[in-house]
């Protein structure tokens, strides 16, 4: 490490670690003081001229000492400047401490391991092996002092190992320190990075459709996401984290179910099952889909059950077949116009060929020819309409110009009075393709007349009311109203008012099919429910 690693800025720890040393020299030097005050002890066979100049050294180190402790608790500035301070400071009095005694035989160079340490643990490695190179001088030149100056035998071995040992502590210390500074990085990045999955997690749950509740293997629950809290709660079962499934009488039938999938988990997937829920008559049908999920890397797993309304499941993977069946159904569309258009145009040819047309008979093929060829581009054109559903532009209509248009455009539905103004926010093209397919569906079930009538309900909200005389709806017909390829009639495709729902759905409209009106002689009728611009 580059002596430019004096200028980064050290963390809470290190200013904590200095502040601890700090303390630490003030305890030893205390303890010395009180040493000698209250037993008159000359440290390591000192020969001092008197106690007074002992103890007053001890004073000043510790006074000094004080100073710093005051400054790395309170003022925290300039740390490697205070470290090096600090570290100096204890050079010099512990120097001046073993020039006064018996040097290295004394044995109080051992003061000198914990600035050592504290250098090791709290500097860049240059500088701190430049202290411990400080260390190793001082003991050195203690030794030389005394083999030229006094007559005792100069102990060079034991002064080399010191300084061995004051290398080796400093780069000990450094190590241990490169490793925490490792293990806490990593330990950050493992928290951030749990955090960040739990936010995530949280996220997910919130989005979900299908609501989700996790349980711990002694059934406590965990998490629940709002859908689920939502939908429990719309059924009068309130559920928060902490609850046990085992001691709520209202959630019997959800535990036995997760018990019952988590007992097949691990050799088979566990299907979703119906739960009912006897307590709440008149509830929907919930299903219930349980997994197991390792907590991490224990050998415990939680229970993620996802519950959701057996409607909206089936609703979901009707929608899902749809679209799959919309685009291949559009591919074979595209596939079939061009033969179509080849036999179409064949019929036109025929029909007009002098020889053929002589012929009744004849004549009555080419007819077959051309309305088959019509009715399947009819039924083309409503294949490929499924897939352009979600292609919005609206726009103000007027309902009532509109409709008179489509008339004129279609006259095989006939005449049909309106009543009433409406100009609506609505694709023109939808609004267009929805009316006639209610308007043909009703010409082929009225008994005399079909009739419109356009009503605002409210300021931002109208109706456009396609009623007829027929017979009423059949209530095992009314259920599959809407659904695609459904039809009581041979030939129709099913898809008219499928695709009339569609078109409403995605101009953010709404049709039912109602009876209004008195018991005995109800009026049926196909309501739209759309925004009004009036």
């Amino acid at each position: 490490m580059s002596v430019l690693s004096l200028t980064s800025l050290p963390g809470v720890n290190a200013w904590r670690s200095l502040s601890i040393f700090a303390l630490a020299r003030c305890f030893v030097l205390a303890a010395l003081v009180l040493a000698q005050v209250l037993l008159g002890a000359q440290l390591g066979g000192a020969n001092l001229p008197s106690e007074g100049q002992w103890l007053a050294l001890l004073l000043t180190y510790f006074a000094f000492s004080g100073g710093f402790a005051w400054l790395a608790l309170t003022i925290r500035r300039s740390f490697h400047a205070q470290v090096l301070a600090q570290f100096f400071l204890d050079l010099l009095f512990i120097g001046q401490i073993l020039f006064q005694a018996d040097g290295i035989r004394s044995g109080l160079a051992v003061l000198l391991l914990m600035p050592l340490a504290a250098a090791g643990l709290l500097l860049p490695r240059a500088i701190s092996l430049m202290c411990a190179a400080a260390a190793a001088l001082l003991l050195l030149g203690d030794a030389a002092y005394r083999s030229i100056y006094t007559a005792a035998e100069p102990a060079w071995v034991l002064t080399g190992l010191h300084g061995v040992v004051a290398f080796g502590l400093v780069m000990l210390m450094h190590g241990l320190t490169q490793r925490a500074e490792t293990n806490e990085r990593l330990a950050r990045e493992a928290e951030e990075l749990a955090l960040k999955e739990t936010l995530l997690s949280q996220q997910v749950m919130q989005e979900l459709a299908p609501g989700v509740i996790v349980l711990d293997p002694s059934q406590v629950v965990r998490a629940i996401s709002p859908s689920a809290r939502q939908l429990l709660t719309s059924m009068g079962i309130v559920v928060e984290p902490g609850d046990r499934l085992d001691t709520r009488r209202s959630l019997a039938p959800l535990q036995r179910s997760i018990e019952e999938q988590s007992r097949v988990q691990g050799s088979t997937a566990a299907e979703a099952q119906a739960v009912v829920f006897d307590e709440v008559p008149g509830e929907p049908v919930l299903l219930v889909r349980v997994t197991e999920v390792a907590r991490g890397l224990s050998n415990e797993s939680d229970l993620v059950a996802f519950i959701e309304p057996a409607e909206a499941a089936a609703e979901r993977a009707q929608r899902s077949k749809l679209a799959a069946m919309g685009r291949m159904s559009g591919s074979i569309a595209h596939e079939i116009r061009n033969p179509l258009a080849s036999i179409t145009q064949a019929a036109e040819l025929l029909g007009q060929d002098p020889a053929l047309s002589e012929s009744r008979a004849n004549a009555r093929l080419v007819e077959i020819v051309r309305t088959n060829a019509q009715r399947i581009n009819h039924i083309i054109e409503d294949v490929l309409a499924v897939t352009r559903v979600d292609r919005v532009q609206p726009a103000d209509v007027d309902v009532g110009a509109l409709i008179r248009d489509v008339l004129q455009e279609v006259p095989s539905i006939g005449g049909v009075p309106v009543d009433g103004r409406l100009t609506v926010w609505f694709d023109p093209l939808h609004l267009r393709l929805t009316l006639i397919n209610l308007l043909r569906n009703a010409r082929r079930h009225a008994r005399s007349g079909v009739s419109v009538r356009l009503v605002r309900v409210r300021t931002g909200l109208g109706e456009i009311q396609v009623m007829d005389d027929g017979p009423l709806i059949a209530p095992e017909v009314r259920a599959h109203l809407f659904e695609p390829f459904h039809t009581t009639e041979r030939s129709g495709t099913g898809l008219g008012l499928y695709l009339a729902r569609e078109y409403c759905v995605a101009n953010r409209a709404q049709i039912t099919y109602e009876e209004r009106g008195r018991a005995e002689m109800p009026q049926k009728m196909f309501v739209i429910r759309l925004r009004s611009k009036e």
